[in-house]
This record gives C-alpha cells, structure tokens and sequence, in this order.
C-alpha cells in the first residue's frame, strides 16, 4: 500500500507540476499578448505624434524658408475674353501668347468681321481690330463670369523664367518701361521684386502697374484661387515647334496655323543673351527663384534648371500634398 500510496501521491505530485506548466504557459502567452499589444498602441499613438511633430517642424521650417518669396493668389487685374457662340472663356496671362489668344478669341466671337476685316491671327494690338478691350461683350469682367453657366475655360501657361525674359524684352529692353533701367536685368528683376512685395501687401487691381500685371506670378492671374480647377491649362514651350504643340491642343476649335506676331523675341540675339544671364547670374537667378517659386510648385513645371535647393524644397513641399489652398 505505502509503494502503491507513493506511486499514487507521485501522480498526483505530477500532475500538480502539468497543472502548473499549463498555468505559467497560460500566463506568458497572456503576458506576450498584453507586451505586444501595447507596443502597437505605442507605436501606433506615439509614431503619429512623432510624424506630426515632423510634418509640423518642416512645414514651419518650409514657411521660414520661403518667408520673403512672392505669395501666390494675389489678385491682379486680369483679360478674360469670351466667345458666347461656343462657350468658351479663355484667360489672357500677359507674356503667355497672349497677343494670340486674343486674337483667336476674336475670330470665335465674331467670326465673319474677323473675315470681312481680312484680320490674321497674327496681328498685333497696334492695329486696328473688331474686338476691343472696351467691349464688355468680349473683354469680360470677372464678376460677369460667375452668371453664366457651362462655360469651358482656358488658359495658356509658360515656364515662368522663360516668361520673364520675353517681359524685359519686350517691356523693358524695347520699349524702356521699367524704371529707366534699360537692358541692365539686374536692376530690372530687383525692381520687379521690390514691386511685386509691395504690391502683395495691399492690392488694389485698379492701381496695378503695366510691369506688375506683365511680371507678376502665373497664379495671381484669372482669379486662379478659386477657379484653378476650372480650367484647362496649355503649356507653352519656348520654341516654335513646342509652341505649335500647344496650339495643336486647341485644333478642335481653331483648325489653322499660327506664325509669329510682331514682337515676339524667343528667337533673337537679344533673348538668346538674357537666356544666358539668367543661366548665370547668381543675383538674377536668385530673385527670379524668389519671384516664381510657387507657380514652379502649383503649376508643376520642369524643375530641372532652377537651382538645386530650391528643387530639394519643391520636392520636399509635394511630399506633404501643397495644393492650390495650402498645405492639406
């Protein structure tokens, strides 16, 4: 009995020693469980508010860096011109072949004296022309815009560097409208920016200058802050092939070729100099980065020739989602 009570008690024994390894690993898995558990939760709670943290440093640091660069959305005075036959409004963004789009917006709205008056869509301003400025029925007031309905709006756009040598030549170079300066760029770009700033801290679009409304930001133009998504936008390039490119986006409107108009520059001497100074000139360069960051950044331009760190910051604002309102 005792060895039969023994080996009994030793089952027993042993029984108590599974109990507890069953219990203790019962409570490991339940202790791994809670561990891990609360890893996630730390993770998952403290890595979101080290990313916000990030997001919020670099977006301040994103501000800071471009505290004394033009703001985009400023509202100046803009050339909206409409053709009421074919619904269509199209937007005239000055040094963005705008002397053709008024031209073929022209021949939209009143196409036999457009004819009648043997008018090409080469012609310039200088002339005597069926549209005028004067004509509300064709130059259109923004505030006229917003009452009529299914309107198909569009727009030219260009490189904004590219764009602002075409202004100097044209404005300044040629006809010496900014600030006596001549064809010194320097002085030019230096005043364009002064201008702009000043400008950008109280507009009035009654009181924009002639060089403001040619010079300033692509996104100030067409009251693009609330109506950017309504347009179909044409890129521009600056040779003539590119150019005919754009054009070949509107065929189904227009179906004819277009040539040059009178004071276009893009293939002289002179543009082909100021093309390579502002390659160059670090001063130039620096208040043309200043100027056009943003219409780099919202319009989506080619980046590849503005200067690297201003690349590294288009790219580092695209990552956090910079859209036409601000940051999302």
């Amino acid at each position: 009995m005792t060895e039969f009570n023994g080996r009994q008690l030793f089952l027993l024994k042993d029984l108590k020693v599974v109990r507890m390894s069953e219990e203790r690993f019962k409570r490991r898995i339940i202790l791994r469980a809670f561990a891990i558990n609360f890893l996630v939760l730390i993770y998952y709670y403290g890595f979101t508010e080290q990313v916000k943290q990030y997001r919020g440093l670099n977006k301040q640091r994103e501000k800071s860096l471009t505290s004394d660069f033009i703001l985009p959305y400023i509202k100046i005075r803009s050339d909206l011109f409409i053709a009421p036959k074919y619904g269509i409004l199209s937007c005239g963004i000055r040094k963005s072949m705008s002397q053709l789009l008024i031209n073929i917006m022209c021949l939209l709205h009143n196409e036999t004296e457009f004819q009648n008056q043997n008018r090409s869509l080469n012609d310039t301003w200088m002339s005597e022309r069926v549209c005028s400025h004067k004509d509300t029925h064709f130059h259109i007031p923004q505030n006229k815009v917003e009452g009529i309905p299914n309107l198909t709006k569009f727009a030219f756009i260009r490189d904004p560097f590219d764009r602002f040598i075409s202004f100097y030549l044209h404005i300044c170079k040629n006809d010496n409208g900014c600030w006596n300066c001549g064809d010194d760029l320097r002085c030019v770009v230096k005043n364009v920016y002064k201008s702009l700033k000043s400008y950008e801290k109280n507009p009035d679009e009654s009181t924009s200058s002639l060089v403001d409304r040619h010079a300033a930001p692509i996104s100030w133009n067409c009251n693009f802050q609330e109506t950017l998504s309504q347009y179909h936008l044409i890129k521009i390039g600056v040779n003539y092939d590119q150019r005919q490119s754009a054009i070949n986006e509107l065929t189904e409107i227009l179906k004819s070729n277009v040539g040059e108009t009178f004071h276009g520059t893009h293939k002289t001497s002179a543009r082909r100099k100021a093309e390579k100074q502002v390659e160059e000139d670090t001063i130039v360069r620096d208040y043309l980065h200043k100027i056009y960051f943003f219409d780099y950044l919202i319009f989506k331009f080619n980046t590849s020739h503005l200067d690297m760190k201003y690349q590294k910051l288009i790219h580092m604002m695209q990552k956090f989602k910079y859209n036409h309102s601000g940051f999302i």
